[in-house]
């Protein structure tokens, strides 16, 4: 601001001089007239000498400025005068990124080579817009940065789409980066399947945290799912086990977070119950089991085939003692063979090793045996008490 100053200054000071000297002296007197005419000339010669002095200062102002420099008063050139005109341009510098082009390059980050799975180039994705975040990398700088980790296939991809950007077209932002990135590295076919998966995933054996690990994986391909958190939430709750997801099925949706938060709650309250059952009945429970075949009745082999007596639950026994619960048997459903009617596998229940409780309804048995299973391998049906030690089914 300084240098621009003087120059304005310097330009004014001649431009007076200039019409000073341009003026004619006013006629008081022949000799008033001779003195003033010898008197202009000293000032003309005068004039000339400090205008080309001006000039030379305007120069030397012109190449310090252009240089990048400060004229010899120290003061600091803010633009370069146009034409010798007194405007001149102001360089104003704007934010900068954390890190120049250079350092990141140095850095040695993971490069794509566009040779990997869709699974790979998104983790690669992701991992450049986390350094990028970390590093303090300009929104306006991104694609200029990104760019430099492209090598080999992914590389001439993208000379492709710079030289497919005419003229007439806004520079590339990030946000075009990553659309034609996907467009790239993820088929239409590999989304198609993961849309698939997604509907099909399960919590089965998994636990809530192992299950929301695969969840995440997956819903990253869906963009009409990821971006909306309330259905989510509802294909995250929909792939839960039975036990969770019924627990579940009486709080409203709210978001993804809020959703698995709850799972994990309920995922940790039966684990609690059910090592308070083991630790409270769970060996009295096994004991009286011991000896006894697959309903806890005796079990007598004629042939080649196996008759069972009726399961009997604790529900049973109140019912013979005078209760009012109802009586059930077990009959394996056709196909199945033969069935524990305490695990579910094939085998006699004298025979069985399994311990545990039931997680839908706490009882001593496996969810595959349990009646509030609909799904379950067994059949059962109320009998009445004079029908209760009758001979259930036959198979094989």
């Amino acid at each position: 601001m300084l240098v621009l100053l003087l120059v304005v200054l310097d330009v004014c000071g001649l431009f007076l001089l200039l019409v000073a000297a341009a003026m004619p002296p006013k006629k008081r007197g022949r000799a008033r007239a001779e003195g003033n005419a010898q008197a202009g000339g000293t000032s003309q010669a005068e004039l000339l000498a400090a205008m080309q002095a001006m000039q030379e200062e305007l120069r030397a102002l012109r190449q310090a400025a252009s240089a990048g420099g400060a004229p010899a008063g120290g003061a600091p050139a803010s633009g370069t005068p146009i034409g010798g005109a007194a405007q001149a341009n102001v360089v104003v510098d704007g934010p900068e990124s954390g890190v120049t082009l250079k350092e990141w390059v140095g850095m040695k980050l993971d490069c794509y080579d566009g040779c990997g799975t869709p699974i790979q180039a998104a983790d690669w994705l992701s991992y450049v817009e986390d350094k990028m975040e970390a590093f303090g990398v300009l929104v306006d700088d991104r694609v200029r940065y990104g760019s430099q980790l492209l090598k080999g296939e992914a590389q001439i991809w993208w000379k492709g789409v710079q030289s497919a950007r005419t003229a007439t077209h806004a520079p590339l932002t990030w946000k075009d980066f990553i659309a034609q990135f996907e467009r790239r590295f993820y088929p239409v076919t590999f989304l198609d399947k993961m849309k698939i998966d997604l509907h099909n995933y399960v919590q089965d054996k998994k636990s809530v945290a192992e299950y929301e690990v695969g969840f995440n994986q997956i819903v990253r391909f869906v963009p009409l799912v990821a971006r909306d958190d309330v259905e989510k939430a509802r294909q995250f709750r929909q792939g839960l086990k039975p036990s969770i997801r019924h627990v579940l099925g009486a709080f409203p949706v709210v978001d993804f977070r809020t959703m698995v938060e709850q799972a994990l709650g309920v995922e940790m309250q039966q684990v609690h119950t059910s090592d308070l059952q083991k630790s409270s009945g769970g060996e009295q429970s096994r004991s009286q089991g011991d000896g006894k075949g697959h309903s806890g009745g005796p079990v007598k082999k004629k042939g080649k085939f196996q008759r069972h007596q009726p399961y009997r639950s604790k529900s049973s026994q109140s019912h013979a003692t005078g209760g009012s619960t109802p009586q059930y048997r077990a009959i394996p459903k056709p196909g199945m063979g033969l069935v524990c009617f305490r695990c579910g596998d094939a085998h006699r229940r004298v025979d069985c090793q399994w311990t545990g409780r039931c997680s839908i309804c706490g009882q001593d048995h496996r969810d595959v045996v349990c009646r509030r299973n609909p799904n379950a391998k067994l059949c059962w049906e109320p009998v009445s008490s004079s029908s209760a030690l009758a001979p259930v089914v036959l198979f094989r």
